[in-house]
């Protein structure tokens, strides 16, 4: 049990190997699947999600302001305000961006609720772990857990600089 336990809590974030039915698994465990497909792999991987290094700047971040302080530090270093800026923009977006996809597809296709959060959560961390239920999805739902991978691997932020015009982005270069 402990080996497939410290399997899966990899194998969500990046790999997508699947030794057992994910069918046989607990509603609860699922959700728990789903949260570490949606946070996904550390940067300079090839896997999707919100990166790891999102989530631990988000969470210093609480931490210090549960705490009243004026910055945000980790091992004896301070952690740039733009950083943190990035890091709730990210996580708050793709947040949004699959809480409305699983609202969406819900609405749309006539499948259970937890397989459709574990098919976003999926597609957005490029995990490639699934219940099956792909092929049902109509093609609307199919285009959506589709761009939810373009999404999902390019990352947040590359995929909103797709929208800001070129001659108005801040490259940090002259």
């Amino acid at each position: 049990k402990i080996t497939n336990s410290f399997f899966y809590s990899i194998t969500t974030r990046n790999a997508g190997l699947q030794i057992h039915d994910l069918g046989n698994f607990q509603v609860t465990t699922l959700l728990i699947f789903s949260l570490l497909m949606f946070i996904g792999c550390s940067p300079s991987s090839v896997g999707g999600g919100v990166r790891t290094t999102t989530v631990v700047i988000i969470a210093l971040y609480l931490i210090s302001f549960l705490k009243s302080e004026s910055s945000v530090n980790i091992f004896g270093r301070k952690i740039n305000e733009e950083d943190i800026r990035k890091s709730v923009a990210v996580f708050t977006l793709s947040l949004l961006i699959c809480l409305s996809c699983v609202i969406f597809l819900t609405a749309v296709e006539d499948i259970f609720l937890i397989a459709i959060i574990v098919e976003v959560a999926s597609a957005f961390g490029t995990t490639a772990l699934s219940l099956g239920i792909t092929p049902e999805l109509s093609s609307l739902g199919k285009m959506i857990i589709a761009l939810l991978m373009f999404i999902g691997r390019i990352g947040m932020l590359y995929t909103l600089l797709l929208f800001v015009p070129k001659e108005t982005r801040d490259l940090g270069y002259n």
